[in-house]
């Protein structure tokens, strides 16, 4: 995620980034920051989800979901699997995302994380 965030730093794209914790953090920490990324997306113009190898975890789902109903722009530096990327009561995303990615994806172990970005 930092290297996407340099990138489009100097490419001159301003980045609201989430925060990142190299260690445990508290149940409440975890609220606070969860709430303060929705408050992120909300002050961005579109979203970019950093998902190494299609993995999309379920805050970063969470997140996504929320973006959409805002009615935010997102986008994926991986393909994302249809099945991780869920519409509530809509069923799957079809944006030519493939589902015979999601066993790999589920797999995956990295974490993936939304980056607002203010263009």
């Amino acid at each position: 995620m930092r290297a996407v965030n340099r990138d489009l730093t100097f490419a001159g794209i301003i980045v609201v980034a989430p925060g990142e914790a190299d260690e445990l953090i508290t149940d409440e920490q975890k609220t606070a920051l969860d709430a303060l990324h929705l408050r992120k997306i909300d002050l961005a113009d579109r979203v970019l989800v950093v998902n190494p190898g299609g993995y999309i975890g379920e805050s970063t789902r969470r997140e996504i979901d929320y973006a959409h109903a805002t009615g935010k722009p997102i986008s994926f530096t991986d393909p994302a699997p249809r099945c991780n990327v869920v519409r509530r009561g809509s069923g799957p995303r079809s944006q030519g995302l493939h589902a015979h990615q999601c066993d790999a994806a589920a797999q995956n172990p990295q974490a993936s994380h939304p980056s607002a970005c203010r263009a």
